[in-house]
This record gives structure tokens, C-alpha cells and sequence, in this order.
């Protein structure tokens, strides 16, 4: 009976443990999301404001302005022009003033200050490109914070606005890392389902990677440790995944007293010595 109350009690601090750690990957993620999404929308920071239309010509201004139904306003040396939604595929701003200091407050971990300053830009540059910048940087800052259902609907945003970023993958894993951090387990369950049913060999990988640990933070421990291996058997070819998923499926064994969790250890040491994780499994063997 003692033996069935330490469990229970252990149980909601392993839980607490998986949700730090969720935590903590769902941040370590948001720098490859913020340099991924840069490189995908593609703003010159040095941009004066212009417009591409339809027929991909770009059109110079002086000034430009976005009205709440999506309609632009381009000051042009010869006059005012009107675009209406559908009529272009970008229109941008020349950079906010404010907008370095808020990347300055980000790098440095001013992170609560930075996120008044970017929810003002989004606001003021909506539809002008520089919106979606700051949403990648909102949504850093945000995951920094511990608040990572904000950042996870900010990620929401920046898709809806511009579905082409549905494609960007480094966007979307950033975007599922914030689903788990956030406990949106029901919902990241059904991407991850759908990532797996594709094929996709990169993708489906990672997504049993992340079900793996969507299931250890349910506290699914087999579950999580049968995930782990499928991505160690079957994607041997993946080599940026092995290292951690050798890792997360000795992790589990170890936890289920599973003595083949030492022998994924060894071949961690073996065969990936320079991982990070290896330098970790050295302390398990």
C-alpha cells in the first residue's frame, strides 16, 4: 500500500517535470522559428513602401496605409492609388521606428517589454508586412514567458493571413512544440496524426518524436517509449533526429526498468559522439 501512495505522489511531479521540460524545448524551438520566419516572409529591412500586384510589377511610394478590410493606400509621386484585396500579393512599409528596440528587448530577455511594443506594430502595420514580423517575435517572446497558448495563437494568425507559411516545416514544428507546451494535447494529436499519414520521411520522424513526447506528458510512459523506438528503427536514415530519439527511448525504458535502455545509451556514445545527448548518455552507462 505504501508503495501505490508514493506512486500517486510521484506522479504529479513527474507531470510537472514533462510540462517544464516542454517548456523549456517549446523556447529552445522559437529561435529557429524567428530566423525561419524571417527568411520566409522575405522583408528587406531597408524597404521603402511599395506594392506587388497581381501581375508581379512593383510599384513605388512615398507613403502607404492599410485600411481594416485589407485595402491599400500607396502614396505615389504621381498621386494616391487604391489596391483592393486581391488586386495585390504584397504590400510593405518602410521598417516601424520602434521596431529594432523591440528586437533589442527580445535578445536581451526583456521579454514583457518587447511584447507591448510588437502587439502595437502588428496593430499599426497590419497588412504591410511588418505585422508578420513582429508576430515571429511576439510569439518568441511570448514562448520566453511561459505563455505559450499566446504564442501558439499568434502562430495561428501568421497562417491565416498568409497560408503560403503553412508550408515553411521549421514554422510548423516551432508551431506544434507550442501546441505541447501549452497543453493542447487533443489538438497536436490530430496534426501529429496527419503528419504521420503523409509519408513524409523528415516529417513523420519528427512527429512520432513529438508523440512520444505529447504521451510521456500524459504520462504514457509505454506509449512514448514505443513512439521513441518507431523513430530510431524506422528512420535510421533521419540523422538529426537519431541522436535525441536514442536518447527520449533509453529515457523511457529507464523509467519502465527496461534494461535495454543501457544498450540505447552505448549506441548513442557509439555512433553519434559529438550529439550533445551522447555527452548526457555518458552519464547513464
Amino acid at each position: 500500500m505504501s508503495g501505490v501512495r508514493m506512486q500517486k505522489k510521484q506522479q504529479p511531479l513527474e507531470r510537472r517535470t514533462m510540462e517544464v521540460r516542454a517548456s523549456r524545448r517549446a523556447r529552445r524551438g522559437m529561435v529557429a522559428f524567428v530566423c525561419a520566419a524571417c527568411m520566409a516572409l522575405g522583408v528587406r529591412e531597408t524597404a521603402a513602401a511599395y506594392v506587388i500586384t497581381k501581375q508581379n510589377k512593383r510599384i513605388e511610394g512615398t507613403d502607404i496605409r492599410a485600411k481594416a478590410n485589407g485595402e491599400i493606400v500607396l502614396t505615389t509621386p504621381q498621386g494616391t492609388r487604391t489596391f483592393y484585396p486581391g488586386q495585390y500579393l504584397k504590400a510593405v512599409a518602410d521598417k516601424p521606428a520602434d521596431f529594432d528596440r523591440a528586437v533589442r528587448l527580445v535578445n536581451a530577455g526583456k521579454h514583457a517589454e518587447a511584447v507591448e511594443i510588437l502587439k502595437g506594430i502588428v496593430e499599426r502595420f497590419r497588412y504591410l508586412e511588418w505585422d508578420q514580423r513582429a508576430r515571429a517575435l511576439l510569439a518568441k517572446a511570448y514562448a520566453a514567458l511561459g505563455q505559450h497558448e499566446k504564442a501558439a495563437a499568434v502562430f495561428e494568425e501568421m497562417f491565416r493571413i498568409d497560408p503560403s507559411l503553412e508550408k515553411n516545416r521549421e514554422l510548423q514544428w516551432a508551431y506544434r512544440d507550442q501546441l505541447l507546451a501549452a497543453g493542447k494535447h487533443a489538438e497536436l494529436s490530430r496534426i501529429l496524426e496527419e503528419v504521420i499519414r503523409r509519408g513524409d520521411r523528415p516529417d513523420a520522424a519528427r512527429a512520432y518524436l513529438l508523440r512520444g513526447d505529447l504521451e510521456m506528458a500524459r504520462n504514457q510512459v509505454e506509449s512514448a517509449a514505443l513512439d521513441y523506438l518507431r523513430t530510431v528503427i524506422l528512420f535510421k536514415d533521419q540523422k538529426d533526429v537519431q541522436p535525441m530519439a536514442l536518447f527520449k527511448a533509453a529515457e523511457a525504458l529507464e523509467k519502465l526498468r527496461d534494461a535495454r535502455a543501457r544498450e540505447l545509451y552505448e549506441e548513442l556514445v557509439r555512433e553519434y559522439p559529438s550529439s550533445p545527448y551522447a555527452a548526457k548518455a555518458k552519464g547513464k552507462i
